[in-house]
């Protein structure tokens, strides 16, 4: 009944094992059912799986499903946005302390400046101020590349939650709110290897 009122089948058909193109642009997307009621959906597109597992949970009125899913393309593309957490986070950290290095350097220098203002020697004055120009300019351009590295950084943080939000929708109801909880706990203790088991097994197998 649910694959009539949602697909287009030929007339007839009423198997649940079904094979379909999906228009989406994923390639083939197949049913199987099996004697036990286990069903297996076949799709590259982790998008398209979670929204077919809600469709049909909600037909059939599940409240909890648990799911075992694999997308190895997808689940690649996350590992290398991770590393590039990661490496944005170490920048972030160097740029940091660079710049507060800088601070404390302009503060003394403003101090020696004024100093030399207050003595009456304008060659020392002038040096300084001029050291003063050049270290502000340098503050300035580490401030843009910090806010760049941080822009980049929050782009690929939200690539990350919507993962967890994708692997959240392939389950129902108690299993999903456990992978959701599970795989930020795993994020939270950079447990790359936690997050994938989770995401692929569910909460429990972490």
């Amino acid at each position: 009944m649910w694959l009539n009122q949602n697909f287009l089948l030929p007339e007839g058909a009423e198997s649940p094992n079904v094979t379909f193109n999906s228009l989406r642009g994923s390639g083939l997307m197949s049913f199987n059912m099996a004697a036990n009621g286990q069903v297996t959906l076949r799709t590259d597109d982790i998008d398209l799986a979670g929204d077919l597992v809600q469709s049909l949970t909600s037909f059939l009125a599940i409240e909890d499903l648990s799911a075992e899913a694999d997308f190895p393309a997808y689940f690649e593309e996350l590992r290398a946005t991770l590393t590039e957490v990661d490496e944005f986070h170490a920048v972030h950290q160097k740029l940091t302390a660079e710049m507060a290095d800088h601070s404390n350097y302009i503060r003394n220098m403003l101090v020696q400046a004024e100093d030399a203002r207050l003595m009456s020697d304008m060659t020392s004055m002038k040096k300084r101020y001029r050291e003063l120009y050049d270290l502000n300019r340098d503050l300035i351009n580490e401030y843009k590349i910090r806010s760049n590295n941080h822009n980049a950084l929050l782009v690929r943080l939200k690539s990350v939650n919507q993962a967890i939000q994708r692997a959240g929708r392939l389950r129902v109801g108690k299993p999903k709110n456990q992978v959701i909880a599970a795989c930020r706990d795993a994020i939270k203790s950079n447990n790359v290897n936690a997050l994938f088991r989770i995401m692929r097994a569910g909460a429990a197998s972490s």
